[in-house]
């Protein structure tokens, strides 16, 4: 798996969220740090789904 650096995944990141801005839907805190500890590999995407799960069923 290529390494990215901080400031490509962030950028990554901007970009994500400004085309869900774009269609009216908004990450919240939560949700941004799930994503952001998945991109830096602190989560497999088991594990990932899982709480992306739990998070969607509390909205």
């Amino acid at each position: 798996m290529k390494k990215y650096s901080d400031k490509t995944k962030m950028n990554a990141l901007l970009y994500a969220k400004a085309s869900l801005a774009i269609e009216g839907m908004y990450l919240t805190t939560k949700e941004e740090q799930l994503v952001v500890r998945r991109v830096n590999g602190e989560l497999g995407d088991t594990e990932f789904l899982s709480r992306a799960m739990e998070i969607a069923k509390g909205v």
